[in-house]
């Protein structure tokens, strides 16, 4: 089980081996200790054998980032990944086995490729059939492993079309970077691998996450993690696709029989949207809502619990710096619990405020 922090002296802990599906949502504002949470279960995982993939957005992860207190730690598991002069080492487009000894057609990898590609730069039906062209023809020739996605281009400008320009405009910043590269897989296990990508500007990071998500997610249906699980950290997880075919959709649909787990960070989930990964994130087996923007706070007090709103509402204001509320699959001091409590992250710090009565005066926390 993994250690939450502390409940009135007793430790708290994340019962994945009784919940749904591992996968773990921190929703709050910024600097209210999400990200020094995320550190410490990433941190836990590893010391336990696990193995983590996280994206680096905005240096979150960076070295002298991570709290004091698991620096040292923290940096003994760090797999440091520098995208933006390295690369990702991946067999992008090397077909896999089905795990009934079917080897992938190399048209359905390139179409995955394309669809991933498609997901974020919204190409045309034109765009997608002269990329999976030119993807094809750079297969054939081998040049995935001689130059890497940037052999992409040398194909895009053979075909030399003002629809072939276009595609390679919009895949400009993959291609110049050459970001996606021939090499054994870049995943260590029973390490934190990170990725850093915060040189890139947004729409490029979002592009590099979903292909990266869905290769993982590909290697995922081959039964690739299924005895050596991993678990995704990805922070402003909302900025990625969220229609029912994107990789993060299906990784929250089906991730824990194929080995993948979910650790995700957000300030803000609407209710009301039609997304997909928003309708899917309410059902992680464990959700910690750290202070919210107060506009929200009405909105996350009903999702905790609809029937003692108005209580919750104040726990969540109150709440300092490294101080969350934890529903979902807990353990305390050993024992299932099936209500929320508030937790703190610092073992040393003790609540002086706690939300007094729970479930209609009936239940404490």
């Amino acid at each position: 089980m993994l250690k939450l922090g502390k409940y009135k002296a007793q430790d708290v802990h994340f019962d994945e081996n009784g919940a749904m599906n591992k996968n773990i949502l921190l929703i709050g504002k910024s600097g209210g200790g999400k990200s020094v949470e995320v550190q410490k279960i990433m941190l836990e995982i590893t010391r336990q054998g696990g193995t983590v993939v996280a994206l680096d957005w905005h240096q979150a992860l960076a070295k002298d980032e991570i709290f004091e207190n698991y620096r040292t730690d923290f940096n003994s598991f760090l797999n440091d990944i520098d995208v933006y002069t390295d690369g990702i080492q991946c067999d992008l487009f090397k077909p896999l086995i089905h795990p009934d000894g079917v080897l992938e057609h190399i048209v359905d990898v390139i179409g995955a490729t394309v669809d991933a590609l498609d997901r974020t730069l919204r190409l045309g039906s034109g765009q997608k059939a002269v990329l999976r062209n030119a993807i094809s023809q750079m297969v054939e020739e081998e040049g995935y492993e001689e130059s890497g996605f940037a052999g992409i281009n040398k194909m895009l400008k053979e075909i030399n079309t003002p629809v072939a320009e276009a595609v390679w405009e919009k895949l400009y910043p993959l291609t110049v970077h050459n970001i996606f590269r021939q090499g054994d897989l870049f995943i260590q296990e029973g390490k934190i691998n990170v990725l850093r990508l915060s040189r890139f500007d947004l729409g490029t990071q979002e592009t590099v996450a979903e292909m990266l998500l869905a290769y993982i997610w590909r290697l995922a249906m081959v039964n690739h993690f299924k005895d050596k699980e991993i678990f995704l950290v990805v922070d402003e997880c909302q900025n990625l696709p969220s229609g029912k075919k994107s990789a993060l959709a299906q990784m929250l649909s089906e991730g824990r029989k194929f080995g993948v787990n979910l650790i995700l960070a957000t300030q803000q989930l609407l209710q009301t949207s039609t997304s997909v990964i928003q309708q899917r994130l309410t059902q992680c087996s464990l959700i910690l809502y750290f202070q919210p923007e107060p506009n929200r706070a009405r909105m996350m007090a009903k999702m905790i619990d609809p029937e003692a709103e108005k209580g919750w509402m104040q726990v969540l204001r109150s709440l300092q710096r490294g101080e969350f509320v934890a529903t979902g699959a807990l353990a305390l001091s050993g024992h299932r619990i099936e209500r929320p409590i508030r937790v703190s992250a610092v073992e040393e710090t003790e609540h002086k405020m706690d939300f007094q009565q729970y479930e209609r005066g009936k239940s404490r926390f």
